[in-house]
């Protein structure tokens, strides 16, 4: 080993243990959140949902969802192979993170003969292992998490691709790009931009060699699109004859569509979820209904409509989406609130991070564009880089979909610290790099996106009141819930939440907030579902009953609404009824385990005892802390002659948690006979 190479290793090293330390730190600051153990809120919610059906057993998908599907795989893998939420946090943050680091080796060879970047792969790798954003992001239940070390690894394939040395190795590479592109569109659709430019780039090549080397040029496009459409288009293959109408990879795309295209758009996501989201979605749905159309559909002709009449705006919004890319402002999109991201020492302490990267992303992108011989060289970075700036312009701005062009935003910051410095060292502070400087500064601070900024924080905070909920933190939720009503105080979320949390300790005042929920939106099934909890409770079941009706009338195919009515039907001992529903509450949300528990329950006393440990099974599998499914497992092993196994459980459950009541029970019974 060359000692170049051995300082190259000692540097990576180096650079790992800095991240490595900054993750724990970040990771023992976010612990003291609610929502470290508890995922709750918009996407990340769905995602960890999407992936524990994954893992109790729903392999594949019976619903197109509206989020891409290889991230929640990905998420599942993560809980079979990892116990705890900590250490799948941890993982994902480092596996994102190591990403970075065959590119660092890969700009090494890029820079070699050109003392103006040698330090640039340097400071590549320092950015990538400090950068505060990428730490929140990946450490979260989203797509980004696997995006980014998607995208980060297949651009080092495409330029390794190129840099092998036979032509068969080339390929072979390529399709591995080809292959991990495909991967990244089905993680997140935005992906699908980078892939239009690196085929456009590969046409450019073809058309530039058409005099020679046009066999070998024409089967590297082939190998490359057909790469990414063997994965892609199974994907999209499945969900069109599922849904019944194209779709390449999710629903919602028209929505997202229309949510920077309209005349009230602002370019970023700024209706969330709450009385906006469900006044947009439901006008959707009711126009889709009138014109035979599906909600995506009816959201894409409400695009065009807005471009077609109205071009000018349209243009400026354009124009402001684009300068909006490289806004120093964290643009929010579901769970990167500004209250929920910034709740570390970490990330409230480093919110200039993108506005720093940005202008000096922006300077060098600049500096290299200028020169034929530097845009040969970072290529693919450009076309990343555009690429994502372009597709978040035509749809919609956040810093958390920005994030796709980490690694060519990363490296043209660290070209720009070098070219800032060259410049410096040969006092030539007229050069292209310090002239660019205040104008990439210009672009990053002044444009001021109109951000609802109360709104947000009233969002933010009744996340953090259902997760502290969650953790048995009543006075915290209680805190958060209070303050989010005080903005928002139209939302029917709010008053459910408290509701449930004064459920037990005062009933009466539990039943004035999901009345309040009721008013302030009569079309939420909600409201009507907690008070008929809360008569059964008191064993008035004809009421309860109708106010459960009045909840599946607005909830059909809701999955909670649909578990609490087949409960109530349970405690009433109408176990077929129940089924009916708890059975119909699995198909919309297989992971709801307390479904699974209630029917494996009515398996058991009516006798079907093989499909009762089949369901407990499955029950423990989403909840394997949980001592009583474990125990009632064991009594549906027993009830179906599998005393062994039976017993074998029950000394398993008493290693674990030595004189549980139930276990000991079980145990004498079991004894007895």
């Amino acid at each position: 080993m060359n000692k170049s190479r051995k300082n190259d290793l000692v540097f990576m090293l180096a650079a790992f243990l800095i991240g490595l330390l900054l993750r724990l730190i970040y990771l023992y600051q976010y612990a003291d959140s609610p929502l470290f153990l508890n995922i709750v809120g918009p996407d990340t919610s769905e995602y960890n949902s999407w992936a524990r059906q994954i893992v109790s057993g729903t392999l594949i998908w019976k619903k197109v969802g509206i989020h891409a599907p290889l991230y929640p795989y990905y998420l599942a893998l993560m809980y079979l192979v990892f116990n705890g939420v900590f250490w799948i946090r941890l993982m994902q943050m480092l596996l994102a993170m190591l990403a970075f680091f065959p590119v660092f080796l890969m700009l090494k060879d890029l820079v070699r003969g050109d003392s103006r970047f040698r330090f640039a792969p340097y400071f590549f790798l320092l950015i990538s292992v400090a950068y505060p954003p990428l730490m929140f992001y990946t450490g979260e239940t989203v797509s980004e998490a696997l995006l980014i070390p998607l995208v980060t690894l297949s651009v080092w394939l495409l330029y390794r691709s190129e840099q092998a040395a036979c032509i068969r190795r080339r390929m072979i590479i390529l399709g591995l790009a080809g292959l991990t592109l495909g991967g990244a569109v089905i993680t997140h659709p935005l992906s699908l931009f980078f892939v239009m430019l690196e085929g456009l780039y590969l046409l450019w090549r073809l058309w530039r060699e058409r005099k020679r080397r046009v066999k070998v040029t024409i089967i590297r496009l082939v190998i490359f699109c057909a790469a990414v459409a063997v994965i892609v288009m199974p994907v999209s293959i499945y969900n069109t004859v599922l849904h019944g109408s194209p779709v390449l990879v999710q629903r919602n795309s028209g929505y997202n569509m229309y949510l920077g295209n309209n005349p009230d758009s602002n370019g970023g996501c700024y209706i969330w979820p709450g009385p906006d989201w469900e006044k947009v979605h439901g006008e959707a749905a009711a126009g889709a209904k009138k014109l035979g159309i599906s909600k995506d559909q009816y959201f894409f002709r409400q695009t065009i409509n807005f471009m077609i009449h109205h071009p000018f705006v349209w243009g400026s919004l354009l124009i402001k989406k684009g300068l909006y890319v490289w806004n120093y402002r964290e643009m929010a999109a579901g769970p990167d609130l500004p209250e929920l991201k910034y709740y570390t020492a970490i990330q409230r302490n480093t919110t200039f991070s993108f506005g720093v990267i940005g202008i000096l992303g922006l300077c060098g992108m600049g500096c290299v564009l200028m020169s034929l011989k530097d845009r040969l060289r970072y290529r693919h970075f450009l076309l990343l880089v555009l690429a994502t700036w372009g597709g978040l312009t035509l749809t919609v701005v956040s810093g958390r979909y920005r994030l796709m062009f980490a690694p060519g935003v990363f490296t043209f910051a660290a070209v720009g610290v070098c070219l800032l410095i060259d410049s410096a060292k040969h006092k030539k502070f007229l050069s292209k790099s310090w002239i660019l400087l205040p104008f990439s500064a210009i672009i990053a601070v002044v444009p001021e996106p109109k951000i609802d900024h109360q709104t947000e924080r009233a969002q933010a905070w009744t996340i953090l009141g259902e997760a502290a909920m969650s953790s048995n933190k009543p006075e915290l939720a209680k805190f958060y819930l209070d303050l989010a009503m005080k903005s928002l105080s139209n939302w029917s979320r709010s008053y459910n939440i408290l509701g449930k949390l004064y459920e037990k300790q005062d009933p009466a005042l539990a039943t004035d907030y999901f009345r309040q929920a009721i008013k302030v939106e009569p079309s939420s099934p909600y409201g009507y579902m907690n008070i008929a909890g809360q008569l059964s409770r008191q064993h008035k079941y004809a009421e309860a009953a109708r106010y459960y009706k009045l909840a599946l009338e607005l909830g059909p195919n809701d999955s909670q609404v649909l578990y609490n009515y087949g409960y109530f039907m349970f405690e009433q001992k109408k176990y077929a009824e129940a089924a009916k529903y708890l059975t119909h509450c699995l198909e919309e949300k297989p992971d709801s385990r307390e479904a699974v528990n209630t029917l494996a329950i009515i398996h058991l006393l009516q006798g079907n005892h093989p499909e009762a440990v089949i369901m407990f099974n499955r029950a423990i599998i989403l909840d394997p802390k949980n001592y009583g499914l474990k125990v009632n497992y064991a009594a549906a092993l027993w009830a179906s002659g599998k005393v062994p196994e039976a017993k074998a459980c029950i000394r398993e459950i008493l290693k674990d948690k030595p004189g549980f009541p139930p276990a000991l029970a079980l145990q004498k019974q079991m004894s007895n006979q």
